[in-house]
């Protein structure tokens, strides 16, 4: 068993670590446990329902179209922070959320898909 520069068997590595008066547990870590596929699959399966009744029931009431509107959109903050735990990575949690609202916005009605592709490519050509 190898600890850093220490080399031995795991009853020398504790001996040597408890005889100086140290605690192993403070040299080591436990690894986290992965987060369950589950905590994925909810917020994803919400957001899909989410963008269907917007897209297939137009005649649904304002009232109605603003809370599944918002319903997709926590389901969808729901998912980056899942996404977040499960990378570790700000950007995936970041770009996974702001599609998510893009998604929505146009599920909702208030943007189309060419003014998302204008966009972007208006985007890019400041750059």
């Amino acid at each position: 068993m190898k600890i850093g520069k220490m080399e031995g068997t795991p009853e020398e590595i504790r001996g040597l670590i408890e005889d100086n008066g140290l605690k192993i547990a403070d040299y080591l870590e436990k690894p986290d446990q992965p987060i369950a596929k589950i905590w994925l699959v909810i917020p994803s399966a919400l957001l899909v329902l989410s963008f269907a009744v917007l897209v297939f029931s137009p005649s649904l009431s304002t009232e109605a179209k603003t809370f599944i509107f918002l319903l997709g959109l926590c389901s969808g903050l729901w998912l980056s922070a899942c996404t977040h735990l499960l990378y570790k990575n700000n950007w995936v949690a970041t770009a996974v959320l702001f599609v998510v609202l893009l998604v929505m916005l146009v599920a909702l009605g208030v943007m189309r898909p060419i003014d998302l592709a204008n966009q972007a490519q208006k985007v890019i050509q400041d750059k």
